[in-house]
């Protein structure tokens, strides 16, 4: 998997678009969906290792990334 940095900021997670990816503070993979809440602040984002959903509210940031390349085994 090759991953290239869209931007060298940290944003809000709920202000990202649909497919950006982005590590967390544990070092993990996570892909903001198209599903959010603007009455509660937040977007659901998905765990690529184990596809678990969670929610992220409007203080959580992180820097934008993008997948361009995924090979598979």
């Amino acid at each position: 998997m090759v991953i290239i940095h869209k931007e060298r900021v940290s944003v809000p997670v709920i202000t990202m678009e649909s497919g950006t990816v982005f590590f967390n503070k544990s070092g993990r993979l996570f892909m903001v969906t198209d599903e959010y809440d603007d009455v509660d602040g937040m977007r659901i984002v998905v765990d690529l290792q184990s596809g678990s959903a969670s929610p992220y509210y409007g203080n959580e940031i992180a820097i934008p990334q993008k997948i361009t390349t995924v090979e598979v085994e």
